[in-house]
């Protein structure tokens, strides 16, 4: 795996022939050779091809919301996905190439630089992620063809049985559309790429994988049971599917401990080292040799409500990311640094999400459970702005998705897809149910931190005056 850092822009863009495909591909959250159909398209059509992976630097700088868009459990994941991904393309005589820039800066150089004629990019159901693809358009030639897949859907747009614009106002509505239509199976992993195009620069701007910028942060002294990249996201598929969990799935879905809980697919499926059609492929396998029952039916389910999400965030853009989300209905929460702050650090007066917050800081994982108390807490105990919660989840979760983690957040927050305009969670109730002789809060240390003041449920959030407004 080779590494790039981008120079600036030339002011010229060669023109090369038609007959001659040169491809760059610019990898994304798709990050697998099987049932790809970038790399399917290319095996057929290209006779060159660069693969490249853009880490921006603005990734790890304090943005919006005061979070970072990518913490360190998310670039563990990533790092090992690429270099799993890497050592896979090794095999077909390629290898990736992760140039340390803004994408829209760094690939018009690639592009004119090496002849490129034709680009592939995943389709994106993140607005920033699609203007990039516009902006990387608008400064290449007028001769260079951009070419947009579906990786990480289901279904291709002209799948669903409605316009983008008329996608249903609910899930359950969606569900009920989508229900006898069709999407294709998963494919097989390709068998050829065509050769590497040759790089036209062999000075100091390559450098060994191992020697990326220091300013990039160390993961290697994390413990994380989660391993990147597409062959330990096939590994866990085998390994559940050749289990009998899946039949009791629905069940046991809602425990906030255990590795035989829930599936765990998705952190492989939010980088793309696995599709969600090979998940739905395993299934069927699977109930065709033991039979279906409502558990098994509900991880389909639960993949429908990914792909809702996916739709979503196509259909509403920059609309995913705004205070009064797609409703125009803004809520009753403000900025309360104080409140915010305890949130993040796990001092909160409720033992429970002070448990669950420190299992997200020191894994970047948590329960689908335990992510619907923590932000119901955020939003309608502390009463904080529920932007920051999804910046915060953003920067943690390592199957971190832009539009199943926003549109959740926007759902609970009453903002988003939800018709009943809001999800507010009992936590003395929600701990009863999922926790009532306190082994998780134990496990996690969830009342060691707790507040002096007052009880658990019954105590005073604020004992300073709010400060540091935010000005973004």
């Amino acid at each position: 795996m080779s590494n790039v850092n981008a120079p600036s822009l030339p002011a010229s863009k060669a023109i090369t022939s038609a007959k001659n495909v040169r491809a760059l591909y610019w990898l994304g959250d798709d990050l697998r050779l099987s049932d790809n159909a970038i790399f399917a398209d290319i095996a057929q059509h290209a006779q060159q091809l660069m693969i490249v992976y853009c880490i921006d630097p603005q990734w790890f700088k304090g943005e919006q919301y005061q979070a970072q868009y990518l913490g360190q459990h998310r670039l563990k994941f990533l790092l090992e996905s690429l270099h799993a991904l890497d050592e896979a393309l090794n095999q077909y005589g390629q290898q990736l190439h992760i140039v340390y820039a803004q994408a829209k800066r760094c690939l018009p150089h690639l592009i004119s630089t090496h002849d490129i004629t034709r680009v592939y990019r995943s389709h994106h159901s993140g607005a920033n992620e699609r203007a990039a693809w516009q902006a990387i358009q608008q400064q290449c030639a007028t001769d260079i063809e951009f070419v947009s897949c579906t990786t990480q859907t289901l279904f291709d747009l002209p799948q669903l049985p409605f316009e983008l614009d008329a996608l249903p106002p609910s899930f359950s509505q969606f569900r009920k559309r989508v229900k006898d239509s069709h999407f294709d199976a998963a494919k097989e992993q390709i068998s050829w790429l065509p050769p590497m195009v040759v790089l036209q620069s062999q000075d100091t701007l390559l450098q060994s994988w191992l020697s990326y910028p220091a300013w990039l942060p160390q993961t290697h002294m994390l413990n994380n049971v989660f391993c990147g990249g597409e062959a330990q996201g096939l590994l866990q598929l085998d390994s559940y599917f050749s289990s009998k969990l899946a039949h009791s799935y629905k069940i046991v879905r809602n425990e906030l401990a255990g590795w035989e809980h829930s599936t765990k697919f998705s952190p492989w499926l939010a980088n793309g080292c696995l599709s969600a059609r090979q998940v739905v492929s395993s299934l069927r396998q699977f109930e065709s040799q033991h039979g279906a029952n409502e558990s098994s039916q509900w991880i389909e389910y639960e993949l429908l409500w990914r792909e809702y999400f996916h739709w979503y965030g196509h259909k509403f853009n920059n609309k995913l990311f705004c205070f009064s989300g797609i409703s125009g209905n803004k809520p009753l929460t403000s900025f309360y640094a104080q409140r915010l702050q305890a949130w993040k650090s796990a001092t909160t007066p409720y033992a429970l999400v002070n448990a669950l917050m420190t299992q997200l800081n020191q894994t970047g994982y948590m329960s689908n459970r335990g992510r619907q108390i923590v932000a119901s807490c955020l939003i309608h105990e502390l009463q904080c702005d529920w932007r920051y919660g999804a910046a915060y989840f953003q920067q943690q979760l390592i199957d971190y998705d832009v539009a199943i983690n926003w549109g959740n957040w926007q759902y609970l927050a009453g903002v988003g897809a939800d018709p009943r305009g809001g999800r507010r969670f009992n936590l003395a109730k929600q701990q009863q149910t999922y926790d009532p002789q306190g082994k998780f809060i134990n496990a996690w240390l969830g009342r060691e931190n707790l507040p002096q003041r007052g009880s658990e449920y019954d105590v005073e959030l604020d004992y300073v005056d709010i400060a540091d407004w935010p000005t973004t």
